[in-house]
């Protein structure tokens, strides 16, 4: 995941948190999604590859 994709993450994060804080997603949770996109895109890749 480059910079650029990190860093819209964390706005849509920041995003989702702004704007209901009932909804609120901890660091924990940010951080697997990070995870699990990456998953996702080494696995397109192989797949593709």
């Amino acid at each position: 995941m480059d910079q650029d994709e990190q860093r819209d993450l964390q706005a849509q994060m920041s995003t989702v948190y702004n704007d209901d804080p009932e909804n609120f997603i901890n660091r924990m949770d940010v951080e697997f999604y990070q995870l699990f996109i990456k998953l996702c895109k080494d696995m397109m890749t192989l797949k593709n590859g």
